[in-house]
């Protein structure tokens, strides 16, 4: 047991070194204190203009405003607002800084890759095979980049990777407590990135299959399926709401109606 967790102390330090390599290597430290630029740049000023305007407005989560001239006073909305949100109150006590946005978004990031590789050394016969696993992603820098970016996007991945493995470790050995968290992690990166819920329909589509084929009824009605109705109900009531939000204040900002 003492060897075990040493190793795991080992593989982990290990994994840390190597995200802070390539964060000093690709100079992350330096895009961390600066404004939105580079790929996306349009996108990651509408996030900090959100963040911004509920630091100066002091609105509620769910009347998100921008700073554009699309309509009389801004209001519009598109993904939960939820890190924007948070970003705001982290500025009216603070003060305002780039970093505060993107602090937000890689920190979680970073805290679900080091629990998504905890649980993947229970699945994986040799530990280095885990942390290759997740190393891989590290060696893209496209991926690091967008880790420190205004956007939802990699906060939202991270959420959704490790709903992934708490899912296929479940498989493993069945949880209560897994399926639940794995339900909550996919329901809050759907809000957060609708495009990031993919990994749920695939995995559970696998699942979903494997249980017709073994013709095991009982648990594609009582697992999976409650499992995608409760991740997709937030998601689609933000959107109908955000919708109708939209609609009310006349914004076309965000795409949020069929067109």
């Amino acid at each position: 047991m003492q060897k075990a967790r040493l190793l795991d102390i080992f593989f982990h330090t290990l994994f840390i070194i190597a995200v802070g390599y390539f964060f000093l290597d690709l100079r992350l430290d330096e895009t961390l204190v600066s404004a939105p630029q580079s790929i996306h740049q349009w996108r990651q000023t509408d996030g900090a203009s959100i963040a911004r305007v509920f630091q100066q407005e002091n609105n509620s989560l769910f009347q998100p405003k921008i700073l554009n001239q699309f309509n009389s006073d801004g209001s519009a909305g598109g993904e939960f607002p939820l890190t924007y949100f948070i970003a705001g109150k982290l500025y009216q006590m603070f003060g305002f800084s780039y970093m505060t946005l993107r602090l937000i978004h890689f920190i979680p990031l970073v805290i679900c890759l080091l629990i998504s590789l905890q649980i993947l050394f229970r699945n994986f016969k040799f530990r280095a095979t885990a942390v290759v696993t997740l190393f891989i992603m590290m060696c893209s820098a496209t991926f690091m980049n967008y880790a420190i970016s205004p956007l939802t996007d990699v906060c939202a991945f991270g959420f959704s990777l490790l709903a992934s493995v708490l899912l296929i470790d479940q498989r493993r050995k069945s949880s209560r407590v897994k399926f639940l968290l794995s339900t909550v992690l996919f329901a809050l990166a759907g809000l957060l990135k609708i495009s990031m819920l993919l990994p749920l329909f695939a995995i559970i589509g696998a699942f979903a299959i494997q249980s017709l084929i073994d013709k095991n009824y009982k648990v594609l009605l009582k697992q999976w399926l409650p499992l995608v109705f409760f991740t997709l109900l937030p998601v689609l009531v933000w959107y109908v709401y955000i919708a109708n939000y939209n609609a009310a204040h006349e914004s076309i900002y965000f795409t949020t109606t069929i067109r």
